[in-house]
């Protein structure tokens, strides 16, 4: 091999440094999941409803943070290098329980992309500006995050995201706040993908993190990403944002998963959650009030297809949010294939989506936007739903 390749020492030398970079990124794609993941969560910015756990529940006294009396404070907002807050996503938006009506893409435009709101919206009737919390924790607790010399070390001269990331995709990552941003920049418009804790009833917790990951694409690196509850959704008085828990009257809890989503933008691409451009994804949209009693529902503007969580619509059946006339036994409307059993709770119900058994909620963003397996039979096997 020598004698047929030759190279000169310092040809040599130079492949060698030039890949070095990225053989050091390759390494840490494997070793950072076994220890660090991105979380992040979707507040509403109500005055009431679930705390959020990013901010440790509000924080400020004893009776209003979610860490204990000792000073140990839960989330980002109080870490060294914060949280990530990235522009609006207006797939983000949804109604109220007051406004069950009304579809906050009835509209014209838009106007800027996630900014101005439509001229025709009765913005108390839309919870339509929630902002999305993101940050890198351990994955055996959230709340540690790494420190600056952490991110200082992959963002500095010798480190992977000088020596390639930033020759290799032209971006200029420097100091422990580049090395943040390298990551969180590439997972801020993740689906929510909340699957609760809990076998027999679901534990309802301010800081339960979902027990589903949806991998982030950064760079060429897969990293797990863990989504917890929509926080803040009571808005005002019984003006309660549906995503999220929003089964009952003042969105504290509710007897759904807490995988509610108005809409849910999913990328052609899977892990590519950089951006939320129209042209890199397609909508999911679940407005099961908007109509019902069809076999195939009309979607509103701004829909690709139907997606619902089984799980909650069963549940908000149960408690007359929607009509009991729109059941799964009649295979009607937004439920799809809804199959979901709620007097059995367990992982395998939570799981359930719309579009089948086949594909159950962690699967769902790994599929491209090509849901054609998913009215597939079901196999035997019963956990299939479980083994994405």
């Amino acid at each position: 091999l020598a004698g047929g390749c030759p190279i000169s020492n310092g040809l040599m030398s130079k492949v060698i440094s030039e890949s070095y970079g990225a053989l050091q990124w390759l390494a840490l794609g494997q070793l950072l999941p076994t220890k660090y993941a991105i979380f992040w969560q979707r507040d509403y910015m109500g005055t009431q409803g679930p705390g959020c756990y990013y901010n440790n529940c509000g924080g400020g006294s004893d009776s209003d943070e979610c860490g204990t009396s000792d000073g140990y404070v839960l989330g980002c907002e109080g870490s060294q290098r914060g949280c990530w807050e990235p522009d609006v996503m207006k797939w983000d938006a949804t109604v109220t329980k007051d406004g069950f009506l009304k579809n906050p893409f009835d509209c014209d435009e838009w106007g800027q992309e996630g900014v101005a709101l439509c001229a025709t919206w009765d913005y108390e009737s839309v919870c339509a500006d929630a902002k999305r919390e993101v940050w890198v924790g351990q994955l055996s607790n959230p709340s540690q995050t790494p420190t600056d010399p952490f991110w200082e070390a992959l963002a500095g001269p010798d480190g992977p995201i000088a020596t390639y990331i930033n020759r290799r995709f032209g971006t200029t990552y420097t100091g422990a706040e580049g090395g943040f941003a390298a990551f969180v920049s590439q997972c801020q418009y993740m689906p929510k993908v909340y699957i609760p804790g809990g076998s027999g009833s679901i534990d309802y917790s301010e800081t339960q993190v979902s027990s589903a990951k949806v991998d982030c694409n950064v760079y060429g690196i897969k990293i797990p990403t863990y989504a917890f509850e929509d926080c803040g959704t009571q808005r005002e008085g019984s003006s309660v944002c549906i995503n999220g828990y929003g089964i009952d009257n003042d969105g504290s809890k509710g007897d759904g998963t807490g995988n509610f989503n108005t809409f849910m933008w999913l990328p052609n691409t899977p892990g590519d959650y950089a951006n939320h451009k129209s042209g890199n994804g397609q909508v999911g949209c679940c407005l099961p009030w908007t109509s019902q009693g069809a076999s195939t529902p009309t979607l509103p503007k701004g829909c690709d297809f139907a997606l619902c969580d089984c799980y909650t619509l069963a549940e908000a059946s149960s408690n007359g949010d929607i009509s009991s006339s729109d059941g799964q036994s009649q295979g009607g409307d937004w439920w799809g294939s809804c199959k979901v059993n709620t007097g059995n709770p367990s992982e395998k119900q939570y799981v359930q989506s719309s579009l089948g058994q086949n594909c159950p909620w962690p699967l769902v963003p790994l599929l491209a936007n090509n849901f054609s397996g998913c009215s597939a039979s079901v196999a035997q096997d019963e956990d299939k739903a479980l083994h994405y």
